[in-house]
């Protein structure tokens, strides 16, 4: 699974990067984010609710969604910003996966699996004589952490719609 995601990202990188050049005049480039919010969210939510068989797909669309936003963010923020800070930018938002991944993978996702885990869980011994430590079993380990970044991703989609309206009525005067 983690090779594909590889794969896709580097997929969804590349074709993120044509499409928002192949159609720069048509579509504003703050449209191409809230395509890959909505692949995003779609992704959380086949992970919450499906069958752990047919994940493949919610793997792959993860991926696209995910390598897309690597290529359109600093599209994005020389668009907003100019180029003159554009590393200072660049650097700071690059914190961002980092400060997303420790507040929702770290603090949220562990504290919900270990509260699941209570209900659900596989006791494992340590081989030495340790201490054995609950693993949580089954999809509502991670069900309540995949509907709150679902819900992240909801966010993200109203700010990339309100960033395209702006960016629409900055170049063009109106919002039609």
């Amino acid at each position: 699974m983690i090779v594909l995601f590889s794969v896709c990202n580097t997929f969804g990188r590349l074709l993120a990067g044509f499409l928002a050049d192949r159609f720069r005049h048509r579509v504003p480039k703050p449209a191409w984010l809230m395509l890959g919010c909505i692949g995003m969210g779609c992704a959380q939510l086949f992970f919450a609710f499906a069958p752990v068989d047919s994940l493949f797909a919610a793997v792959v669309l993860l991926g696209v969604s995910y390598g897309s936003f690597f290529c359109l963010m600093p599209l994005l923020y020389s668009e907003f910003f100019g180029v003159s800070n554009f590393g200072a930018n660049f650097g700071l938002a690059g914190l961002a996966p980092a400060a997303g991944s420790e507040v929702f993978s770290t603090a949220l996702a562990g504290h919900l699996a270990d509260s699941h885990a209570r209900h659900s869980y596989i006791l494992v011994a340590n081989k030495d004589g340790g201490d054995s430590v609950k693993h949580c079993l089954g999809p509502d380990c991670f069900r309540t952490t995949l509907l709150i970044t679902t819900s992240a991703c909801a966010l993200g989609l109203i700010i990339a719609i309100w960033l395209t309206l702006r960016h629409r009525i900055k170049k063009t005067g109106t919002m039609a």
